[in-house]
């Protein structure tokens, strides 16, 4: 919400009059009560929390941008620039039932595309696609004993591993099967092609999984067993000897 202001307000001799603790309080308190929606009420109890005194309130009063009232103040004329409570909550209610009709449509509307029975629940099921991991066996796919879900659980350990044979090891599949199933708890009702999530989730295991490759390290011929590379062999190092003197240093020897 805001808190609306006349946009006369710099040139109303009642805001010429106010102090200016009594102007930054009356501010603060507008957007206090626009937030909460009281109506422009402003209890007296919350006269300390919103940055006001005694003083700055009866210098609302005085000036007019106030009313005291049983219960503490009010704003002078709220309903005239700003929204009442009750219309507030009628336009919230009315937003949020446009929302969910247009939310309900589009739901209809890829349930249409991916074949899902209208009269099932808008969520009930899984829509079906090709499925990338299985494979044909005389005509039936071989997950066909893989049931579409209509719970919050999502496919077992048992249905996961069977889609991903061959694409890991087994003891790295039933690792990722598990950790899949704890990524997704709660949201498998919006997960509505769980079979690509799994396996997109497969392939970037597959990634996780390879083993790095070590690199080549050479030995240092005249010294078996010293790897060199990147440095040079420690024992070549100690035949050499130390580095010479600069030159500086021998011309001023010589």
């Amino acid at each position: 919400m805001w808190f609306r202001v006349n946009d006369g307000l710099f040139s109303d001799p009642k805001w010429s009059k106010t102090a200016s603790k009594s102007r930054a309080l009356w501010v603060t308190a507008g957007s206090w009560c626009s937030q909460y929606l009281t109506d422009g009420n402003v209890p007296r109890n919350k006269l300390r929390a919103l940055g006001g005194t005694p003083a700055a309130a009866q210098n609302l009063v005085d000036v007019g941008l106030w009313e005291e009232t049983e219960t503490g103040w009010s704003f002078h004329d709220w309903k005239d620039y700003n929204p009442s409570r009750e219309t507030v909550l009628q336009q919230r209610a009315e937003t949020a039932e446009r929302v969910k009709k247009h939310r309900q449509k589009q739901q209809e509307d890829r349930d249409r595309r991916n074949g899902v029975s209208n009269t099932a629940p808008a969520r009930a099921q899984f829509p079906t696609r090709p499925d990338p991991l299985s494979t044909s066996v005389a005509g039936e796919s071989s997950s066909s004993s893989v049931s579409e879900r209509e719970g919050d659980d999502g496919p077992t350990t048992t249905e996961l591993i069977e889609r991903g044979a061959g694409r890991l090891k087994p003891v790295d599949l039933q690792t990722e099967a598990e950790a899949f199933r704890a990524h997704n708890r709660g949201r498998w009702p919006e997960l509505h092609d769980w079979r690509r999530a799994w396996s997109g989730w497969l392939t970037k295991a597959a990634e996780r999984n390879r083993p790095t490759p070590t690199p080549d390290r050479p030995e240092c011929p005249d010294h078996p067993g010293q790897p060199t590379g990147s440095v040079a062999c420690p024992e070549c190092a100690k035949v050499v000897g130390p580095p010479p003197a600069p030159l500086r240093a021998l011309r001023d020897a010589g």
